[in-house]
């Protein structure tokens, strides 16, 4: 009677355990937002032809046959998944249409860091990758809580590592295709932080009015090997932002925005990401062309759609897109546009006529 009953309760107890993993895994699916680079899986009983994989561009925009443009990048996927349902409702679908969307790993998505580090970007899978190489990539600053880094699986899925960088056998894991991985700040409840060519590096607290200047100087002012003219502001992930301190110019932050100061051996650069072999930043340098920052980045992938490059650039605060047709460039009927520090390239995928995925 003994034996039968404390077998019961292990059997309860395991059962409670395996509904706790349940309730983490779905409350871990609602709060996981989607990001450029993201590929969506949209499964519907609606219309065969919808279904397929899609990829989240660098604005934060899809293209869907049949459903069209839409901005997802900052959306939950039950946010998607609803603002999915309501297009294909408004495009004459029924209501009673089954939806399902998913976030899937692709074999050439990169690896992904940002957070508390010096430099924030991509570096393309390779079998054998581990956490160490990336964090030698990124270099944690000290306001880094190395014992919570965070990596998300291209589905969605997040682990929390302890990572010790003098013990290699320790919290080294290996990094899977589409892998994001975040290193957070010791002070979670910091509203700002400040990193890099500063002399006091890590989380301030935000204050109404706060700018980039009054930030760097919360931070101790600026370090002397300071890049000045390459300031940066990144926010959710994106660069919002570009501060030439030299020129006087100055912007306004908002809570959770991370002001970079690059060094001076770190330069200005350019961001290349989408379907090319290397996704992430190209140094800049004057006179540098778009073709030859895609040719930095490694080139495009053979499913890269080259007739609509887009050029993201912030004008007087305002974002806005260029579009190219690299085999009109090539064929010298438009002219090779020269880039500008803090450009965005985004090498869309290619979208087959049939509209399918």
């Amino acid at each position: 009677m003994v034996e039968r009953r404390a077998s019961r309760q292990l059997l309860t107890a395991r059962a409670l355990s395996f509904l706790g993993l349940l309730l983490f895994a779905a409350a871990a699916w609602t709060q996981v937002k989607v990001e450029p680079g993201d590929a969506l899986r949209l499964e519907t009983d609606a219309d065969p032809a919808l279904c397929g994989v899609f990829r989240i561009q660098v604005g934060g925009s899809t293209l869907m046959p049949g459903i069209g443009p839409m901005d997802l990048a900052g959306l939950t996927l039950p946010q998607v998944q609803e603002v999915l349902k309501d297009r294909l409702v408004s495009a004459g679908y029924p209501k009673t249409a089954t939806l399902q969307v998913r976030l899937v790993a692709l074999p050439d998505m990169p690896v992904r860091f940002r957070g508390a580090v010096l430099r924030s970007g991509a570096v393309p899978f390779r079998e054998g990758l581990r956490l160490s190489q990336v964090a030698a990539l990124a270099s944690p600053t000290e306001a880094a809580d190395l014992q919570e880094v965070e990596i998300t699986s291209a589905a969605g899925e997040r682990v929390t590592v302890a990572f010790d960088p003098s013990d290699p056998t320790s919290g080294d894991p290996l990094l899977r295709p589409g892998d994001r991985v975040y290193f957070a700040l010791r002070n979670r409840t910091s509203d700002v932080s400040v990193l890099g060519g500063v002399l006091k590096p890590g989380p301030i607290r935000f204050v109404p009015g706060l700018t980039v200047r009054s930030a760097i100087a919360y931070a101790g002012g600026l370090h002397p090997d300071a890049q000045m003219a390459a300031i940066v502001v990144e926010r959710e992930g994106r660069l919002v932002s570009w501060v030439d301190w030299t020129a006087g110019d100055d912007a306004p932050l908002e809570r959770g925005d991370v002001v970079k100061v690059p060094r001076k051996e770190e330069g200005p650069y350019v961001l290349v990401i989408g379907l090319v072999r290397r996704e992430g930043r190209v140094s800049f340098r004057s006179g540098l062309t778009l073709t030859q920052a895609i040719r930095g980045a490694g080139g495009g992938l053979s499913n890269a759609d080259l007739s609509r490059v887009q050029i993201l650039r912030r004008i007087n605060g305002n974002l806005k897109r260029f579009n190219f047709d690299l085999a009109k460039i090539d064929s010298g009927e438009v002219p090779d546009p020269e880039l500008q520090m803090g450009d965005v390239v985004d090498v869309p995928v290619l979208i087959p006529k049939d509209g399918g995925g």
